[in-house]
């Protein structure tokens, strides 16, 4: 196995959300998963996550899967090393004010804003607003970025994705980001959802950081786009069957399947992998 499958010298591997480990609506699409995790840490592999989620809502999905590795949050701005947070303080608060008048403004043209962790809400189905009203889900969570979706409330009360109502409200929103030099605005309109944080912000910058804090050697990455892709020099690449072209050509290896059972399979071979190493210095010994 360990001829046939890339291995990185550091046991440690790091894992994506959206798309990678998780599927639509926010859910794990094979439940084995946890077990499997399980079976890779008690091999000895450090298994944790790098997103473009808060980290406080990365930490609920580290709980419930019961990871014992780092966390690196927000795309890199924000590394949690063992319950160490590193982030840029100053910028956190320049953000915390842009929400404050994003949240502000909104209420003032009559929306209804809600606060808290808007993936959970979305995932749990939450009723927010009234059948057309429009509502705006906040993250409070998120240190060193602004996020927030753009529902509008169906007869039904459930929350949709209305593309145009989505397009004005981010067109207005632009007027409260922070005044930073180099600012990044991710509008996924798929989603209804803007993601505002710095261009410099990426998941490598939080792998350095990460590296800083613990001695380690080439990682694993799993993902499935190019924003997973970290440079070879800190990782090895993993790439979920469902991942863009653009990070299947620099990944290591491809997984037959897709999303969670994707991950599945890598970090199956990771454990297989380390039985066999273990079981070749046994007879060498």
């Amino acid at each position: 196995m360990a001829e046939q499958f890339p291995i990185p010298e550091e046991k440690l591997a790091l894992i994506d959300l959206d798309g990678t480990l998780l599927g639509a609506n926010y859910q794990v699409t094979t439940p084995v998963i946890y077990e499997t995790i399980e079976a890779a840490q008690t091999s000895g592999w450090t298994i944790g996550m790098s997103s473009d989620t808060p980290h406080e809502a990365m930490k609920l999905w580290h709980q419930r899967f019961g990871m014992n590795g780092p966390i690196i949050a927000e795309k890199g701005a924000v590394v949690d090393c063992c319950g160490r947070l590193q982030y840029n303080a100053a910028d956190s608060e320049q953000y915390s004010k842009a929400c404050t008048s994003l949240s502000d403004y909104f209420r003032s043209q009559g929306l209804v804003v809600w606060e808290g962790n808007p993936v959970e809400a979305l995932r749990q189905g939450i009723k927010i607003g009234k059948p057309g009203e429009t509502a705006v889900l906040l993250s409070n969570q998120r240190l060193a970025s602004i996020g927030l979706f753009i529902r509008e409330v169906d007869e039904a009360g459930d929350l949709i994705i209305n593309n145009e109502l989505s397009e004005s409200l981010v067109e207005a929103a632009r007027d409260f980001y922070p005044d930073f030099d180099d600012i990044a605005e991710d509008f996924n309109r798929n989603h209804g959802l803007v993601i505002v944080s710095r261009t410099e912000t990426t998941k490598r910058q939080g792998t350095l950081l990460l590296a800083q804090a613990i001695d380690m050697g080439r990682i694993a990455m799993i993902g499935n786009s190019l924003a997973d892709y970290v440079g070879q020099d800190i990782a090895m690449h993993y790439a979920v069957n469902d991942s863009t072209p653009e990070f299947k050509e620099k990944a290591d290896y491809i997984a037959r399947a897709e999303l969670t059972a994707g991950v599945d399979e890598i970090l199956q071979a990771f454990s297989l992998a380390a039985v066999d190493q273990k079981a070749l210095r046994s007879l060498r010994h």
